[in-house]
């Protein structure tokens, strides 16, 4: 969630507030690193509302979407550069993620020869491509190789609109939008149960589009009528010390074992507007500061990488029949990760995104250019 480095000096300043943002991103991860942790090891509890994070997460892109390129659309920035730039964020660790994806899948198939050679050549190939090959491949989860890219998928098509005309309209004819989406949200809520799977699984798929549609758009919203709650940060009551309690609020909510279309929908329209109004409104101490970056840096290679580390460990467990208790294992997977993530940011992801990004703007303008010319034609 950093500012780009072009964004104006008034966003730099949102940024010291949106920072906290940062740090709740990577309390929703950990929340989904622990969903599913007992998916893979059934350590007992199910968080019910835990699968809401990812609504989180598309609620929080569209807000610091909007704070951080709403200007620089605004001012001419094409939606092929947009899209390179959201790709070179987003694609270096999903890399990674698809390579330790294939490695576990690997080991899997050889373990119960699941599929032919020519259906895992094509799950591992559609993988790094982010397409649902679940579904022709009769899997009953959209990319069973990684569960994570489900949300991949859908956030990257709600990113390509925001860059359209249609994802600069103003408050007004956004904030219907919104309303349209969020009766949608409703319907499926009540029709499609559980929630877990819209998105993820076959059957549910094509619920995804509207799974992605309300929280982005009203990320969107939130920060564009600023105007209303700004005014928020002048309150003596709210402190840098408040992050810690809508982490705690968030945390709570996530773990809940409830699986009530009530209880979604309250955090959908309610919860998760709030909190994002409240922190994105705190002045953050110093030490905060370091916590919310740190969990934010992290948020993103923890989401992408847990699903095949559990994988590996799991079938690891399986065949050599490990009498190991489930939380020994969830736990040994969680710090894992953690590290690997760590580490993978150092060694690759950071080091790639700098190479791309620092790519010679003759360069850059050339294929803008042909780029731009083709979208218009």
């Amino acid at each position: 969630m950093r500012p780009d480095p072009d964004v104006g000096s008034a966003r730099h300043h949102a940024s010291a507030h949106f920072l906290g943002l940062d740090g709740l991103r990577g309390v929703a991860a950990l929340v989904v690193v622990f969903l599913h942790a007992d998916l893979n090891f059934d350590m007992g509890y199910q968080p019910g509302t835990a699968s809401l994070a990812v609504d989180f997460f598309f609620m929080l892109s569209g807000f610091v979407l909007a704070y951080a390129y709403d200007g620089r659309l605004q001012q001419g920035m094409a939606w092929p550069d947009f899209m390179r730039v959201r790709l070179i964020r987003l694609y270096p660790m999903l890399f990674f993620g698809s390579m330790l994806g294939a490695i576990a899948f690997l080991v899997a198939q050889h373990q119960h020869h699941l599929h032919s050679g020519l259906t895992s050549a094509w799950m591992i190939a559609g993988s790094f491509l982010i397409l649902p090959v679940g579904l022709p491949a009769g899997e009953l989860i959209a990319y069973s190789l990684n569960i994570a890219y489900w949300s991949l998928f859908f956030e990257l098509i709600a990113n390509a609109v925001y860059a359209t005309h249609w994802g600069q309209r103003p408050p007004r004819i956004l904030g219907l939008a919104v309303l349209s989406f969020a009766l949608a949200t409703v319907v499926m809520t009540f029709a499609s149960r559980p929630y877990i799977q819209n998105g993820v699984t076959s059957p549910k798929f094509l619920w995804g589009f509207v799974r992605v549609a309300y929280p982005f758009s009203a990320g969107l919203l939130l920060y564009r009528l600023q105007y209303w709650w700004a005014q928020i940060r002048h309150w003596k009551v709210i402190t840098g010390s408040g992050w810690w309690l809508t982490a705690a609020i968030l945390a709570s909510a996530l773990i809940q074992p409830i699986d009530s279309p009530w209880c979604d929908l309250a955090l959908s329209f309610v919860v998760f507007p709030l909190l994002i109004i409240a922190t994105a409104s705190l002045n953050l101490s110093t030490t905060t500061a370091r916590v919310c970056a740190m969990l934010g840096r992290l948020s993103y290679p923890v989401y992408i990488l847990h699903w095949p580390i559990y994988r590996l460990l799991n079938g690891v467990a399986a065949t050599r029949r490990l009498n190991v208790a489930p939380w020994v294992l969830a736990l040994t997977g969680a710090v894992a990760t953690v590290l690997l993530a760590q580490a993978t940011l150092m060694v690759w992801d950071e080091p790639v995104r700098h190479w791309l990004s620092a790519r010679p703007r003759s360069s850059q303008s050339y294929y803008g250019y042909m780029f731009r010319n083709i979208w218009k034609s």
